[in-house]
C-alpha cells in the first residue's frame, strides 16, 4: 500500500480538481494510516510487517525525504493523531487482556513525545486502559480532551475523555460508525444510521451541542449498504470521502457531488495538509489469502486456497459439506465465492 500525495486546485466551476498524484513512499512495507503534522512539515504513517502481523509508526520529512522510526517497539497500533501544538502523538494500542476481564482484547490510549522520537524511537506512555469496552479513532480536541469512539454494548458512542479528571462523557449517542474532527472550526462531523436505515450527517461542537442533523442523499452510483466515512475538507461546510475508486464531496446538509479523478486502484478518504492544497490517501491493493492449517500435524505446510492477487477474507466451512465460502475482491467488487477442492466460482453479484 502506498501513501500518495494528491494536489488539489479549487476552481469556480468545480469544488475540487486534482492536478497531480505522486507516491510519497516506495518500500516493500505496507504503509497506511497517514496524517500530516500540524505544521505540515512531516507525514506520520504506519509501516506494517506481514511476517509479524504488527506495525510501527514512522515520520517522513517532506522537504528532506528523511524517514524517522518513532515507535521503539512494533505492536498493534491504531490511527494516530497530534495534539494541537504538535508536540505529542496519541494512538490506541490493542493488547491481549489479562484476568479477570470481560473481553479478550484490551485497548490502551497511549501518547508519545514527537520531538524526542525524531531523535530516537520512544516508548509510549499509557493514558487510559479499557478492559470492558472497545475504543478507536482518537482525536485531540481544542479543549485538551480526547474524543473517542467507544463501544460498551452493541453500538458505538462518541465520548469526550478528560485526561486531567480521568473521566469521560458521551457527546453523541446512536448508531454511529465514523466521525471526523476539524480543529480549525472545533466541529465534529458524525456519520450514523437512524430511523428507516437512513444515513445521517450530524454536525456537533466539542461539547456535544448539535449544530445540524441532516439525511444524506445518496446518488445512484453509491450503493446503499456502503459505509460512508467523510473527512473535513478545506472548503467551508464541506466534507470529502472515497468509495474506493471514486471521490465525492458531501455538504453539511447531506448533498453529495462527484469529483473526477484518474485512479485505477482503490484509495482511502483524503487527510488534508494544513494549507488545504494537498491531501494524503492510501492507494493500492491489499493482498490477503485464505490458507488451510493441519491442526493434527504441524509439519504439514500451509495450503493456499483459491489464490488471487487481491484480498480474500472471512472463510467458513460448509456444515456437513465440502464447500468453503469466502469473500473476494477479484472482480473489482467484494463478492462471496465458493471453493471445493480445486474448483472456485462466484456465488453473489451484489
Amino acid at each position: 500500500t502506498l501513501t500518495t500525495g494528491l494536489y488539489f486546485s479549487k476552481t469556480s466551476s468545480k469544488p475540487f480538481s486534482i492536478g497531480q498524484i505522486r507516491a510519497l513512499t516506495a518500500t516493500d512495507g505496507k504503509e497506511l494510516a497517514s496524517i500530516y503534522s500540524p505544521d505540515g512539515k512531516y507525514i506520520i504513517f504506519h509501516r506494517y510487517s506481514e511476517e509479524k502481523c504488527l506495525n510501527d509508526i514512522w515520520a517522513k520529512n517532506l522537504e528532506t525525504q528523511q524517514e524517522y522510526k518513532l515507535s521503539k517497539n512494533m505492536d498493534v497500533y491504531g490511527q494516530q493523531r497530534f495534539s494541537k501544538d504538535g508536540k505529542k502523538i496519541i494512538v490506541i494500542r490493542t493488547v491481549d487482556c489479562g484476568e479477570p476481564i470481560t473481553q479478550k482484547k484490551c485497548y490502551q490510549l497511549m501518547s508519545l513525545d514527537f520531538e524526542k522520537a525524531l531523535n530516537t524511537p520512544q516508548e509510549f506512555e499509557l493514558i487510559l486502559e479499557c478492559k470492558n469496552s472497545e475504543i478507536r479513532r482518537p482525536y485531540w480536541l481544542n479543549n485538551n480532551n480526547i474524543a473517542l469512539m467507544q463501544k460498551q454494548t452493541e453500538q458505538w458512542q462518541l465520548v469526550s475523555y478528560s485526561i486531567a479528571e480521568n473521566k469521560s462523557r458521551v457527546i453523541h449517542d446512536g448508531y454511529l460508525y465514523h466521525y471526523d474532527y476539524s480543529a480549525k472550526d472545533d466541529l465534529l462531523a458524525v456519520t450514523n444510521i437512524k430511523e428507516n436505515n437512513q444515513y445521517y450527517i450530524d454536525i456537533i461542537d466539542s461539547d456535544g451541542k448539535e449544530i445540524s442533523s441532516t439525511p444524506i442523499n445518496l446518488p445512484s452510483e453509491i450503493k446503499g449498504y456502503q459505509y460512508l466515512r467523510p473527512n473535513f475538507s478545506p472548503l467551508a461546510n464541506t466534507l470529502i470521502f472515497s468509495t474506493g475508486k471514486q471521490l465525492f464531496t458531501m455538504s453539511f446538509t447531506g448533498e453529495i457531488k462527484n469529483i473526477s479523478i484518474p485512479v485505477d486502484e482503490p484509495f482511502s478518504s483524503p487527510m488534508f495538509h494544513p494549507d488545504g492544497d494537498r491531501g494524503l490517501v492510501i492507494k493500492g491493493r491489499y493482498d490477503s489469502d485464505i490458507v488451510s492449517i493441519n491442526l493434527q500435524n504441524e509439519q504439514v505446510p500451509l495450503k493456499t486456497l483459491a489464490r488471487s492477487n487481491t484480498a480474500e477474507n472471512s472463510a467458513v466451512f460448509q456444515p456437513n459439506g465440502g464447500y468453503i465460502a469466502f469473500e473476494s475482491e477479484r472482480t473489482g467488487e467484494e463478492q462471496v465465492w465458493l471453493n471445493k477442492q480445486d474448483n472456485t466460482f462466484q456465488l453473489t453479484r451484489f
